[in-house]
């Protein structure tokens, strides 16, 4: 128990600490980062297809921020009314926390979107509300799945199954051009810090676990 807590503090604060400098690169325009997105932008034109445009709008259509988070609370609700109130609570403030942060940031920094876009999108840029809620809700259920599957392999696999789906979400975001690269990555450590902070919250006590 004590490895594993010790593990989500390095994740938590190698998290913060890369979003943390991206942020600050996002908001003093850092001529490096900004050439980076220029480059990954172009790059992505290059392969942009009407076919893989259909198919990144259905995919982000599904992964809808909101959606997930919605998802996320009920079942937070549901596990509480089953008692298991450590799972409940990790669960509601994972999902909230992540909306939260994201609202505020999104209202302070005002990041513009790179146009033209292929998918309709109406807040600013940074950071990424699609790409936090997929990391968010896949690295959640992970999270919950684990204590409950024995095999070594299959929580291995469970795990790389949940970091391809939330990796292929935030790439669709590039790919359909409403973010820059930036966006989407700080966004991606934005939502593991945030899951692993609210882990460390709820399992606080020394002999706490989720289950």
């Amino acid at each position: 128990m004590e490895n594993k807590k010790k593990r989500i503090i390095i994740s938590a604060l190698i998290s913060l600490i890369i979003f943390v400098a991206l942020t600050i690169a996002v908001i003093q325009q850092n001529s490096t980062m900004n050439s980076i997105d220029l480059s990954i932008q172009q790059k992505v034109s290059t392969i942009r297809t009407s076919s893989g445009i259909s198919f990144f709008q259905t995919l982000t259509t599904i992964l809808n921020p909101e959606t997930l988070i919605a998802i996320l609370a009920l079942m937070g609700f549901y596990f509480y009314y089953k008692k298991k109130n450590k799972l409940a609570g990790f669960l509601i403030l994972g999902a909230g926390l992540s909306f939260i942060i994201k609202e505020l940031l999104s209202l302070l920094i005002q990041r513009t979107r790179p146009i033209p876009y292929f998918i309709d999108a109406i807040s600013f840029s940074f950071p990424s509300g699609h790409a936090i809620g997929a990391t968010v809700f896949f690295l959640i259920l992970f999270f919950i799945l684990r204590p409950k599957i024995k095999s070594k392999l299959s929580r291995t696999l469970i795990l790389m199954i949940s970091i391809i789906i939330f990796l292929l979400a935030s790439f669709a975001r590039i790919y359909l051009n409403v973010h820059w690269f930036s966006d989407v990555l700080a966004s991606i450590f934005l939502g593991t810090f945030v899951i692993c902070l609210s882990w460390l919250i709820v399992t606080r006590n020394k002999y706490s676990s989720l289950n």
